[in-house]
């Protein structure tokens, strides 16, 4: 888990940052806790950091592969569920950093061309849709 305060990627399960001592907060019950309260103002940044890191994960996992088809669907879904909250909420500022993660995610995944060139071009119009 990647500290937030000083960025040390942290080995998973560990408590606190081994470079700063910081507490590492724990993704999955900061989403449940939002959910279960209803506090929402930083669930779509939670979700988009689920994404962030269920990819580093996955990458980690299988260094040998570019693209990883078991994490593909999972790790998107993250992203596209930012996206679409964020637009019911036009929450322009989350908005723009959802599409941006999900396009560096898609440029990332170089061994389904075809299919990343379609996500690139959507990607685009996403962006393009939150500048106009």
């Amino acid at each position: 888990m990647q500290c937030a305060s000083c960025g040390f990627a942290n080995q998973a399960g560990m408590k606190f940052c081994t470079e700063c001592g910081t507490r590492l907060a724990n993704l999955a019950e900061a989403l449940t806790c939002s959910e279960q309260t209803g506090e929402s103002i930083y669930a779509v940044e939670l979700y988009r950091l689920k994404g962030e890191l269920l990819d580093q994960q996955a990458r980690a996992a299988d260094r040998a592969s570019s693209f990883l088809p078991d994490s593909f669907g999972h790790i998107e879904n993250c992203f596209q569920h930012v996206l679409s909250i964020t637009r019911r909420q036009q929450a322009k500022l989350f908005e723009l950093r959802a599409a941006t993660s999900l396009n560096r995610f898609w440029r990332e995944c170089e061994g389904a061309q075809a299919a990343v060139q379609q996500k690139r071009q959507a990607a685009r119009r996403g962006l393009q849709q939150v500048y106009d």
